[in-house]
């Protein structure tokens, strides 16, 4: 698994899930455990409806690798208002909207 088809993957997975109260999603793989994090920083305090997103996200991204690929799926959704220059892009952020 390379950066590339973790970038593409989660791109692709992303396709019609993205909505306003959306900041800005990270993402980072430990290779050495197989542990596997979405993030999605939000404008809001998160709610039921932002983790089923994340679920949803995060399995259409694990369909595109083999199952043994992951040994876990972290979801995670942070209420943060400082500027997006001092979010944790973890290993790479693959949305950030206009601000």
């Amino acid at each position: 698994m390379t950066t590339d088809s973790i970038r593409v993957a989660l791109q692709i997975s992303l396709l019609g899930e993205i909505y306003p109260d959306i900041r800005a999603i990270a993402y980072s793989y430990d290779l050495s455990n197989k542990i596997f994090t979405l993030r999605y920083y939000l404008v809001r305090e998160p709610i039921e409806e932002d983790y089923e997103n994340v679920s949803i996200v995060l399995a259409e991204f694990a369909s595109n690798f083999n199952h043994t690929s992951f040994n876990g799926l972290k979801e995670e959704c942070i209420y943060s208002k400082v500027p997006k220059s001092e979010l944790d892009s973890l290993d790479g952020f693959v949305y950030f909207r206009k601000e």
